[in-house]
């Protein structure tokens, strides 16, 4: 074969490899795209069908209640009031995607289901105008046992005789990411507990929680009298322990609007602590190079797919490409330490070339 055809067919080959890569690499950036983000999935909108019904007020609805959705994921309680007034349109400039199916028209009423996606790193940016740092949407399931000590009669209440573990699953809302493992009645808990009354908050409950093979636990003490009511939560989450310690007024038990707003108030102050927990510090913006062997297309798809899953990657893209290696930028909102972590727990290991990370 003359030595100019060769070299033609080595050109052609490189060119169609070229091609095949640059579909592949468009192909991953959308799909990188679609995955930093916040997603609100099946959530329900309801709306009067009358002459003043339109498809854009119908949108509006959606968007509104999905920001207001989000934000409750991750943004701290104290901080819900610095975003209460956002307008429809920064709303509609945080979102990439929406789908409305579900449709239904029924006496006069129209309901319907969407999702919708919000930009992760116009969000965050959002947010950090606002002073906000908010918090990665995590769901965690964590043993929770509530515990009434009444006083005057040196005894507790427990299981079925206790109104805050009967009614605690009554006050669960969509956006709440603790998933709460309440044990079974047990007689021995109910000894053990009662011989421990004295020693309540000092008593080491992991044991309980291990049961349910559980390591974190929240235990809710609720000191009860004439006057205040006491509770005593400790929260051990992550090998964290937390004592929160708060006065209310007097709860009446028999009361159920006054016992849900209790249990509503519990709820949120265990999921602001689970915030802080998760929270990510867009203050820091690390500026990733990684390197990857593009000649091995199975391992960029899958070196992409466990990026997605990093939660404090707030920014990842594709920056340039050839025959030989692709090159993502990545912005991580934490220390290269915690990158090395995160990127450990994916099973992704790296050798640092000056300012490249190359996956090995």
């Amino acid at each position: 074969m003359p030595i100019m055809l060769l070299f033609n067919l080595k050109n052609i080959k490189k060119k169609f490899f070229l091609i095949f890569v640059f579909l592949l690499i468009n192909l991953l950036s959308i799909k990188s795209a679609n995955a930093i983000s916040f997603v609100v999935n099946n959530l329900l909108i309801e709306k009067q069908y009358d002459k003043k019904f339109t498809r854009d007020k119908v949108y509006n609805l959606a968007f509104k209640k999905a920001f207001k959705e989000i934000m409750l994921k991750i943004v701290s309680t104290g901080n819900q009031n610095k975003i209460s007034d956002t307008k429809i349109n920064t709303i509609k400039s945080l979102i990439d995607s929406f789908n409305i199916y579900d449709e239904k028209f029924i006496e006069n009423k129209y309901t319907a289901k969407v999702d919708v996606t919000f930009n992760k790193k116009n969000t965050l940016m959002y947010l950090e105008r606002k002073n906000i740092f908010p918090s990665i949407p995590k769901k965690v399931d964590i043993f929770f046992l509530p515990i009434i000590v009444d006083s005057e009669k040196s005894d507790l209440l427990l299981f079925g005789k206790n109104s805050l573990y009967s009614k605690w699953d009554s006050s669960k809302k969509s956006y709440h990411l603790i998933q709460y493992i309440m044990p079974q009645e047990d007689i021995d808990y109910i000894k053990v507990l009662k011989k421990e009354l004295d020693n309540l908050e000092s008593f080491n409950f992991e044991n309980f929680a291990k049961q349910y093979e559980l390591k974190n636990f929240i235990i809710s003490i609720v000191y009860i009298d004439q006057v205040e009511t006491t509770i005593l939560s400790k929260i051990k989450i992550n090998d964290n322990m937390k004592i929160l310690n708060k006065k209310v007024k007097k709860i009446d038990f028999r009361d159920k609007d006054n016992l849900s707003k209790v249990i509503l108030n519990l709820k949120n102050d265990y999921e602001d602590h689970w915030k802080i927990l998760n929270q990510i510090n867009t203050a820091i913006k690390l500026p990733i190079t990684l390197s990857v062997n593009s000649n091995d297309m199975n391992k960029v798809f899958d070196i992409e797919k466990k990026l997605q899953d990093i939660d404090l990657i707030s920014d990842v893209y594709i920056h340039s490409f050839d025959n030989e290696t692709i090159i993502f930028k990545i912005i991580f909102n934490g220390s290269p330490k915690q990158f090395i972590t995160s990127a450990s727990e994916k099973n992704m290991n790296f050798e640092k070339d000056e300012n490249i990370w190359r996956v090995k």
